[in-house]
C-alpha cells in the first residue's frame, strides 16, 4: 500500500510574475481516494473523497469525507431549470436513480397539502375562511407538487424538452425532472436557517407553513401581525387540545385590548 507523496499526481500550473497557482490533484492513497481542482485565486477549490490538508506535495491532517466546495471570494450556486438539494439518499435500494429523483420530499410535499388541505375544509365547516393555498386543484399547494412530479422521456432528448415544457408528469417510460424552475430542499433529518442578524422570508404570492405536529414560535421582544385584508383563527378542527382547550390567550402583565374600529 501507499500514504505517501508518492500516491499524488496531477497537474500545477504557475502564475506569471506572480506566486499563485492552479492545480488538479489525484491522490490514490489506499483507502484515502481523493481529487482536488484548486486555484490560490480567492483560495477557491473543489474537494471530493476523503479530505485531508495539503501543502505543495506533503499529505496533511484528515477533514472530513465527502465533497467541499469553498471560496474566499464570492459563491453563486444557479439552475435556470431547478434546483434540487437534499439529504436523502439517491440510491436506497443500492440501484443508481435518475438525477431529478425526489421520491422522499415529494412524499413530504404530499403530506403538507393533505394537511393543509384537511383543516383548510374544516376551518369552511366552521365559517372561518379556507386557506387560499389549499382551495383547490389550481392552489398553490396543488401547483407545487404538479411541478415536483414532473416526468419526462428517458431515452429521446427533444422529447425529454417538450415533457419539461408541457409539465407532463405521466410516468411510463419516463425520469423525475421536475416541472418548474423550483429550488426544492428536502432534509432527511431536518433543516436549519439561522442568521446572526436579521432572517428574512418573502414572496409574491403566498406563503405556506405546515407542521404534522406543533408549531411554536418564541419572541424575545414584540410580535406584530399586520395583514391588508383578513386574518382568521380556527383551533380545535380535529379535536381540544391539551387541558381541553381550544384557543388560549393569555397576557401576563396588563391589559388584552381587543378593538373594531
Amino acid at each position: 500500500g501507499h500514504r505517501n507523496a508518492a500516491a499524488l499526481s496531477g497537474f500545477k500550473s504557475a502564475e506569471h510574475g506572480g506566486r499563485g497557482y492552479s492545480q488538479l490533484v489525484f491522490d490514490d492513497s489506499d483507502g484515502q481516494l481523493r481529487t482536488q481542482l484548486a486555484t490560490t485565486q480567492a483560495y477557491s477549490q473543489l474537494n471530493l473523497g476523503h479530505l485531508i490538508h495539503q501543502q505543495d506535495n506533503r499529505r496533511g491532517s484528515f477533514r472530513g469525507q465527502g465533497f467541499e466546495l469553498r471560496t474566499d471570494g464570492y459563491g453563486a450556486v444557479r439552475g435556470q431549470a431547478g434546483l434540487l438539494v437534499t439529504t436523502y439518499r439517491d440510491a436506497v435500494s443500492g440501484q443508481t436513480v435518475p438525477t431529478g429523483d425526489n421520491a422522499a420530499g415529494i412524499a413530504l410535499i404530499k403530506q403538507a397539502k393533505q394537511l393543509t388541505s384537511s383543516l383548510s375544509q374544516g376551518a369552511v365547516t366552521h365559517q372561518t375562511a379556507a386557506l387560499s393555498t389549499a382551495k383547490d386543484d389550481n392552489a398553490p399547494l396543488a401547483e407545487q407538487e404538479k411541478a415536483a412530479l414532473g416526468m419526462v422521456d428517458g431515452k429521446a432528448l427533444d422529447t425529454a424538452k417538450q415533457d419539461a415544457a408541457s409539465g407532463n408528469t405521466t410516468t411510463q417510460g419516463k425520469v423525475p425532472h421536475q416541472g418548474e424552475a423550483m429550488a426544492q430542499l428536502a432534509g432527511r433529518a431536518g433543516l436549519v436557517a439561522v442568521a446572526g442578524q436579521d432572517l428574512q422570508f418573502a414572496n409574491g404570492e403566498s406563503l405556506a407553513l405546515a407542521s404534522g405536529q406543533d408549531t411554536n414560535v418564541a419572541v424575545g421582544k414584540q410580535a406584530r401581525v399586520h395583514a391588508g385584508q383578513g386574518i382568521g383563527v380556527a383551533a380545535g378542527l380535529s379535536q381540544a387540545g391539551d387541558g381541553n382547550i381550544g384557543l388560549q390567550l393569555t397576557a401576563g402583565q396588563d391589559d388584552i385590548d381587543v378593538q373594531a374600529q
